[in-house]
């Protein structure tokens, strides 16, 4: 059975860490957590989680799972999606759905 491989962008934020600790429970899956500001990377470091770079994390994620502000996700989306593989998946949470 191939282990599915998650780029979470965005991981150490409100939402992120939400998820990140749901994955932390599940060793099932390959997961690179993606974080730019340094309180999301306080916030993955107090998790005892490295924090993953895009260029590393995008080119090998079956998918990207993009937890940023709704005010981001067009710029983020624009900068990370020519990274990814052929065939990924990406979702964005939408936190005011």
């Amino acid at each position: 059975m191939q282990t599915t491989t998650i780029a979470l962008v965005g991981a150490g934020g409100k939402m992120g860490c939400r998820i990140t600790d749901n994955f932390l429970k599940h060793p099932e899956y390959l997961v690179h957590y993606l974080e730019v500001s340094a309180q999301g990377q306080a916030n993955l470091l107090a998790r005892n989680v490295t924090v993953s770079s895009a260029t590393d994390a995008l080119p090998v994620a079956d998918v990207v799972i993009l937890a940023v502000p709704d005010v981001a996700i067009g710029a983020v989306s624009r900068e990370l999606g020519p990274q990814m593989k052929p065939g990924a998946l990406l979702m964005t949470l939408d936190p005011a759905a």
